[in-house]
């Protein structure tokens, strides 16, 4: 039998530098799979790819735009000879391979919502060109739910994989956790940075004893300055963070006595909201999309995405001791009885032996 070959699109990174959820979600669903040593992760060269895991680098040349990159990639992963692919987020991608390898079982793993069109010749184009995966896999329930209304045509098998933790390690107590409030993620508009940003300046300048950490990039350096900008009015306990390896930012997450994830879109999964619960992290979130999979009822939900909503919100816990404790308490406890990365993937390993079998 070959290997499981799973695909990543260009410009991922898959390495302790810049890994993006989905390069996490693709090594965790390697280093916990009992087909470790079967399996062959192919993406775009990374600085550091993680160690342990059997990595194809295709190397990405300058200016070259994603089929031709695509087109390099196909000959090599026919020679790996592989006896299932995933492909993760990039449904091009997928489609290519599937027609390129026709007797090969192909799991399309969705991160993200499926913006699907209301033109008849779209829907006539996306139904030939998802004929002919195997089955879906996506991160939460919202996304299959999403796409089973949309695509109830779709014949192969639709199973939700969650992201899972590696939580070897107990979380912080809540005596050790320090008075930050955090935020991490991209900082584009959706995530609600500039609101985040907003608030801590009356936020802290009630609460002398606390600071604030922003962690993340963005792709529009105007937005990403102007959210600086506005945090930096918080003075100097309001801190603006460049991303950083994957562990340093889980050291922040681990420190900080609250954290807040106000996804202002419908928020496919949302990783950083179950690493701050993990972690021990009092949360504060929208509960759009997949985050209420995540959170249930351990966390505070905003009623609307504004600067005064998320103020309110930290104020609350900030006031209520009591209430921060319980769920710096319970929120690991329901991160580790939920999303647990062995738990989790040895759910997928039984979907990747069901694929296996029926080819």
């Amino acid at each position: 039998m070959g290997p499981i070959v799973i695909v990543l699109p260009r410009k991922m990174k898959f390495g302790a530098v810049g890994a993006s959820p989905v390069d996490l979600y693709a090594r965790d669903t390697v280093a916990f799979s009992r087909y470790s040593e079967d399996i062959v992760v192919v993406g775009q060269e990374a600085d550091e790819p993680f160690p342990g895991i059997r990595f194809l680098a295709i190397p990405l040349q300058e200016g070259e735009p994603h089929r031709r990159w695509m087109r390099r990639a196909l000959p090599q992963i026919a020679a790996l000879n592989p006896s299932l692919i995933e492909v993760h987020a990039h449904r091009v991608t997928a489609t290519a391979i599937a027609r390129s390898l026709p007797r090969v079982p192909l799991l399309y793993v969705r991160h993200n919502f499926i913006r699907f069109h209301k033109g008849l010749l779209w829907r006539l184009h996306y139904r030939h060109a998802v004929s002919r995966f195997a089955g879906y896999v996506f991160v939460s329930e919202a996304l299959r739910r999403h796409f089973q209304a949309h695509a109830p045509w779709f014949r192969g098998t639709l199973d939700v994989v969650y992201n899972g933790l590696d939580m070897a390690e107990p979380a912080p107590l809540p005596e050790a956790k320090e008075k930050i409030i955090i935020q991490v993620g991209r900082v584009i508009p959706d995530k609600g940075p500039l609101e985040f940003a907003r608030a801590m300046k009356p936020l802290l300048a009630a609460h002398p004893d606390w600071r604030a950490v922003m962690i993340g990039r963005g792709r529009d350096p105007a937005f990403v300055e102007q959210v600086k900008a506005t945090l930096a009015e918080a003075g100097d306990r309001a801190q603006f963070l460049p991303f950083m390896p994957h562990d340093e930012v889980m050291g922040w997450v681990r420190r900080a006595a609250i954290a807040s994830v106000p996804s202002v879109y419908e928020e496919p999964f949302g990783r950083t909201a179950l690493e701050a619960m993990a972690w021990g992290a009092a949360l504060i979130c929208s509960g759009t999309g997949g985050l209420r999979e995540i959170t249930a009822d351990k966390a505070v939900i905003l009623p609307r995405v504004t600067a005064e909503a998320i103020q309110a919100a930290a104020e609350t816990l900030i006031g209520d001791e009591a209430l921060r404790r319980r769920l710096q308490v319970e929120g690991p406890a329901r991160a580790r009885a939920h999303f647990e990365a062995r738990a989790i993937v040895a759910g997928l390993d039984d979907i990747r032996a069901r694929h296996l079998a029926a080819r």
